[in-house]
């Protein structure tokens, strides 16, 4: 089980899935950037220790517009897997963490941060940050100590 408030904070049970849709605003634009399948752009969701500074993430998991989802833990091997297609009817990738992600970090408070290889206007690609480190909790889930 997982929620998301109003603040995009991130409430997720350990060993639970979640798949969310983050709309991507790049540059203050006031339109969300519209992904395309193949298009060589990605999105970046990195799970961070709070107050790390160097950017040392627990998890980082790229989600490519060809369909490649790549996992990587700071204590293991990274993992590559394929899916048909990542991006919603609107344009928006889909974020998704399996069960096996998330039995892979303990239950505590952590931050989470979006950044984007998207392209600009003269067609490269270029790394944007999209959010500001927002919490991300996971919750050791024994239903007596629900939060939410």
């Amino acid at each position: 089980m997982y929620r998301v408030d109003q603040h995009k904070n991130i409430y997720l049970s350990r060993g639970d899935d979640f798949s969310y849709t983050f709309p991507v605003y790049v540059d203050n634009s006031e339109t969300a950037y519209k992904f395309e399948k193949n298009d060589g752009c990605m999105l970046f969701f990195y799970i961070f220790i709070p107050n790390s500074i160097n950017y040392e993430f627990v998890m980082k998991k790229t989600f490519g517009t060809d369909g490649n989802i790549t996992t990587e833990f700071s204590n293991d091997k990274s993992s590559t897997t394929k899916v048909l297609n990542n991006i919603d009817d609107k344009g928006n990738i889909i974020v998704r963490l399996t069960e096996e992600d998330t039995m892979k970090i303990f239950p505590g408070q952590y931050k989470y941060q979006i950044r984007v290889k998207v392209k600009d206007s003269y067609g490269n690609l270029v790394l944007k940050t999209v959010t500001n480190r927002k919490d991300f909790y996971v919750i050791e889930d024994d239903y007596s100590n629900r939060i939410w």
